[in-house]
């Protein structure tokens, strides 16, 4: 059930196209270009994930089965590519701001920089601490963007057209 849920809320990833028109409206072209074709990256890893995921609950009660071991293999990279997709994401935001906010804008353009350098990390290490503060910036730096909305707003006004 739990799989089937989070292919409903992989649609939530073009969501991303609304930034991404928005970044068209303030001439960024070049990061709604490359803000696309992540949304599209992102969404086509989630789905795959969720059907080797599906695909492995099928195959749990015969535990014998061979396929199972093609199925984790291209789990993994739909998963690291799903996961390092999203970082890049926020890491273009965090560009996007640091060309056209202020002083608040560039500290929250680092941070949200910050979970492509630990996926990257997390990559070559490939031990649970690493991943595990890799997947926790991600979180973190939603939550930071999202906040940002909010307190970034009356600056968004002095944004040159």
């Amino acid at each position: 059930m739990g799989n089937k849920i989070d292919s409903v809320l992989c649609s939530c990833t073009v969501d991303s196209f609304s930034v991404i028109r928005r970044l068209r409206k303030f001439h960024q072209f070049e990061y709604a270009v490359v803000g696309q074709a992540l949304a599209i990256l992102m969404l086509l890893a989630d789905t795959i994930e969720n059907f080797q995921l599906l695909h492995i609950t099928s195959l749990f009660p015969d535990s014998n089965n061979i396929d199972i071991e093609n199925t984790i293999s291209i789990l993994q990279i739909a998963t690291w590519t799903k996961w390092l997709s999203i970082s890049a994401a926020l890491s273009l935001a965090g560009s996007a701001l640091w060309e056209n906010y202020g002083l608040a804008a560039k500290i929250l353009s680092l941070l949200l920089s910050l979970p492509i350098v630990l996926g990257a990390r997390a990559l070559v290490k490939l031990d649970a601490s690493s991943i595990e503060l890799f997947t926790a910036s991600i979180f973190g730096a939603i939550g930071l963007l999202v906040l940002s909305c909010y307190l970034l707003k009356p600056v968004v006004l002095k944004l040159k057209i």
